[in-house]
């Protein structure tokens, strides 16, 4: 077949009298455009398809979410949200994506949360932000414990707008979250929370808390609650009441550098006498212990 072709060729280069490599070479150049067009297409599907994994969209529970790869966003829409076992970095199955990678969460619209909201961020290790966070609807939750534990990246978080009538546990809570400078509990409804074992521990730059709006009153644990903080600001409410002696509350931290303190805590309007750490917590709400801003007692020049 191959000899039939090439004397065909040959007969019409001596009939036309055109230049036999000429020829060749012209047919050489088709083939090999062929070729490159048919490696140009299979690039360019293959191209298509990393592209596309790029960006992840599901459900978690009945809501969209997408997870861009490129910017590490994870955005969350309107809906009712799965346990946290089926959260877009917890699943088990081919969608899952990995939660090292998660910068960011944003809110887009309402979003209703699962009863328990357990853990439901916890491990996110390079999340630095959570937007629109106020959207989540935490009415029926009365789960919170370790919701943001290991979110070592995170700076601030803003929960002043969450509903938490509900809630009974928070423990470890904010555990582990290294880098939370800015924490907003404010106007929160704690009436019924019972266990805040290590909330706030290993939450070593965080410099000020305000804990005026927490009612503690039916707290009966509250077991190493400030371990491994270093704060330098505690403002408290009239029902701001602490439970236990095992709180691991810290000597205050000075608040300008070079301060030579006692270690104790005193009331930043200096109508209050200093206390020790453990003796501050186990008489808050007695004598001259009450609503106010604590800080550290500056040792006297004299």
């Amino acid at each position: 077949m191959k000899q039939n072709k090439l004397f065909t060729l040959f007969s019409l280069t001596l009939l036309s009298g055109a230049p036999l490599t000429s020829i060749v070479q012209a047919d050489i150049i088709k083939q090999d455009s062929s070729v490159i067009k048919a490696v140009s297409n299979k690039d360019t599907k293959s191209s298509t398809k990393i592209e596309a994994k790029s960006s992840v969209t599901d459900t978690w529970g009945n809501t969209p979410w997408t997870f861009d790869a490129d910017s590490g966003i994870v955005t969350i829409a309107s809906g009712q949200l799965g346990t946290y076992k089926t959260s877009p970095w917890n699943r088990t199955d081919d969608k899952k994506i990995d939660g090292n990678q998660i910068k960011k969460i944003i809110f887009t619209g309402t979003t209703k949360a699962p009863d328990d909201c357990r853990a439901l961020f916890r491990n996110l290790k390079s999340l630095t932000e959570i937007v629109g966070l106020e959207k989540l609807d935490t009415s029926d939750v009365t789960e919170m414990s370790a919701m943001f534990e290991l979110c070592i990246s995170l700076t601030s978080l803003d929960l002043s707008k969450l509903n938490v009538s509900k809630v009974n546990s928070t423990v470890d809570m904010f555990n582990q979250c290294k880098a939370l400078t800015s924490l907003n509990l404010l106007e929160l409804n704690t009436s019924s929370l019972t266990n805040m074992g290590r909330m706030f521990k290993g939450c070593t730059s965080l410099k000020s808390l305000d804990f005026s709006s927490f009612n503690t009153l039916n707290v009966t644990t509250m077991q190493g609650m400030f371990s491994d903080t270093s704060l330098s600001s505690l403002t408290l409410g009239d029902n701001s009441k602490f439970r236990g002696e095992d709180l691991d509350l810290p000597a205050p931290s000075a608040l300008n550098e070079g301060d030579d303190l006692t270690g104790n805590w005193v009331r930043q309007d200096g109508n209050s006498k200093a206390y020790s750490p453990k003796d501050f917590t186990a008489n808050y709400g007695k004598g001259d212990l009450k609503f106010g801003t604590y800080i550290a007692e500056i040792k006297s020049s004299k």
